[in-house]
C-alpha cells in the first residue's frame, strides 16, 4: 500500500530510524534521482520508503503504515517522544 506523507526533515529521520530494522540495497531503482530506502521493517515485512520535496512515499503493509500514523503522533518504538530533542 503506497502512502504519501508530508513532514518535516527531523520527523523522517525519526521515521526511517524507527521503521527499518534492515536496510537491503535498492537495486531497482538504481540509476533513478532520488533516495531511496528499502528493508525490512520492525514487523518484519518488505517496504519501500521513497524521499520526496515534501517528505516521504512509503510502500509497505498496513501494519507499517499505522505504525507510522502511530510515530508521527508522538510515540516512537523505543520509549522516547518524537522529535524530542532532549533525546
Amino acid at each position: 500500500m503506497l502512502t504519501r506523507y508530508a513532514c518535516t526533515a527531523a520527523e523522517l529521520s525519526c521515521v526511517i530510524g524507527n521503521i527499518f530494522a534492515e536496510l537491503s540495497p535498492p537495486c531497482g531503482d538504481c540509476g533513478a534521482e532520488r533516495v531511496t530506502i528499502t528493508g525490512t521493517t520492525v514487523t518484519g515485512n518488505a517496504a519501500t520508503l521513497t524521499v520526496t520535496e515534501a517528505g516521504f512515499d512509503f510502500d509497505g503493509c498496513a501494519d507499517d503504515t499505522a505504525m507510522i500514523e502511530r510515530m508521527r503522533k508522538g510515540r516512537a518504538l523505543y520509549g522516547r517522544l518524537l522529535l524530542d530533542p532532549q533525546g
